[in-house]
């Protein structure tokens, strides 16, 4: 993939530095998981190290990242999106610059009186449980990226200097309000580009259809490269999470070239699904489901999650051989523990082995053995609060999971009930067009009440017409 489009002059918003590796991770799977791949702990030697530096360290596991396949995939798409977007900009272009300009006679002016333009931009859609990671993977992927990067054309391109914002992360404001979020958007460009637009746009009086067209402005002018939004607070959840207002401007910024990725829970995208044309366009980059394993026999949880993120270790002697525990009498593996410590969340594996390795190098405890790691996690403060939740994940336990209101329990309930029977799926699945799964219907009380062979009156009456079907058609034979 060159940075030249279409054999038109090389694109600079493609040859700054920092991007040139773009072409080989979007062509080579395994080049990109290697860059992805993150440990901390990576070439430490722990004997050489003093307890205390240890103890420091441990928190560090916290940033560890593993480039399992789905993370791999939704990495391939945000860089994909973000190359394709830019290469569409080319500032060296003239049809690209008068569009620009006139996206600028536009300042001013209410989002319902903007035209739409015939470039359009892919969306992207990420969503997945707390703990599952997806926010993780969206920064891990960023991180690779520079976010700004300043040019000095020198009246080239109709411009002597621009500051690039290759790629802007923005928070969904708590209040749930179209103007809260697109205060984050200008406070996050303003933290990157070192401006002031806060000062010069945001006023008390502004309107939010005006304040929409200069925030989508001052995206277009710095050629933003994917716009990411993050559903991260839990009060967010409910019909106005991602409303219609919301997805009305997302789908404007997308029509002016620039890609969006909406991270979030399940239930935050629900007034999404419910409008097909609206999934089409947001799903174009992919709609990405992330869940968690299966069990603990699952491929990914056994092969990738367990020794890549159990596995790093500051300890002088690795963990001891699994020793069953009189409490849990039915598990009989170290991946069989720690799936039921966790629920199979990778965030919460990382959080119990940091615990784990603090309370061993805090209590001079020479080995990790499965008593050390059922004591820290019934003791620890850090899993106060969620051990029923991770109890109940572990255990599919859905009477118990709809306790929790931000659990999408009739997606778990439909991804766990019918494969239990069928092959073990992998952490993640991709949908291209999500669904909103609902619980199967509970069996009426007296269906339930019915002895064995009893027919109902429905069943009564399908055997007496199919009856009288056979004996008319005997009888016109006979004829």
């Amino acid at each position: 993939m060159s940075a030249a489009s279409n054999g038109q002059e090389p694109n600079p918003l493609l040859c700054a530095p920092g991007l040139e590796l773009i072409p080989t991770w979007l062509t080579d799977i395994g080049a990109l998981m290697n860059a992805l791949e993150f440990n901390p702990l990576a070439g430490l030697r722990p004997a050489e190290m003093s307890k205390f530096d240890r103890v420091l360290q441990v928190d560090d596991l916290k940033r560890i990242f593993v480039p399992a396949p789905q993370p791999a995939r939704v990495a391939q798409r945000m860089l994909r999106a973000l190359y394709q977007g830019l290469r569409q900009r080319n500032p060296r272009l003239e049809t690209v610059r008068r569009d620009l300009n006139a996206l600028a006679q536009h300042l001013g002016k209410a989002l319902t009186d903007l035209p739409w333009f015939p470039n359009q931009a892919v969306g992207i859609v990420l969503e997945g449980i707390t703990g599952i990671g997806k926010s993780h993977i969206a920064d891990r992927v960023l991180s690779l990226l520079p976010q700004v990067i300043v040019h000095e054309p020198k009246g080239d391109w109709g411009m002597h200097r621009l500051k690039q914002l290759i790629w802007l992360k923005v928070p969904m404001p708590a209040d749930h309000s179209r103007k809260g979020l697109l205060i984050n958007c200008i406070k996050e460009i303003d933290r990157a580009l070192g401006t002031n637009y806060e000062a010069q746009h945001v006023k008390t009086t502004v309107r939010v259809e005006f304040l929409i067209v200069t925030v989508m402005y001052i995206l277009a002018q710095h050629r933003c490269g994917l716009l990411v939004i993050e559903e991260s607070q839990a009060e967010n959840l409910g019909s106005r999470v991602f409303s219609r207002d919301f997805l009305n401007y997302f789908l404007r910024i997308l029509n002016w070239g620039i890609p969006v990725m909406l991270i979030g829970n399940p239930l935050a995208f629900e007034q999404l699904r419910l409008h097909a044309q609206d999934v089409d366009r947001f799903s174009e980059g992919g709609w990405f489901t992330m869940l968690p394993a299966f069990g603990p026999d699952a491929p990914i949880w056994r092969d990738i999650w367990m020794p890549r993120l159990w596995g790093p270790s500051l300890m002088d002697k690795p963990d001891a051989a699994f020793e069953a525990l009189p409490s849990y009498p039915a598990i009989t593996s170290w991946d069989q523990l720690i799936w039921r410590f966790t629920g199979g969340l990778p965030r919460l594996v990382c959080r119990l082995r940091i615990e784990t390795l603090d309370d061993a190098l805090s209590n001079d405890i020479e080995v990790i053995t499965t008593s050390v790691v059922a004591s820290v996690f019934e003791k620890s403060p850090a899993f106060t609060a969620s051990r029923e939740r991770i109890k109940a994940l572990a255990t599919h336990d859905f009477e118990n999971l709809w306790r929790y209101k931000d659990l999408p329990v009739s997606q778990l309930r439909m991804y766990w009930t019918p494969k239990a029977e069928q092959k073990t799926p992998d952490i993640a699945t991709e949908q291209t067009t999500p669904r909103t799964p609902s619980p199967p219907p509970a069996a009426s009380p007296s269906r339930q009440s019915k002895r064995a062979g009893e027919a109902s009156p429905r069943s009564k009456l399908c055997r007496d017409i199919s009856e009288a079907t056979e004996v008319n058609a005997s009888k016109r034979k006979a004829r």
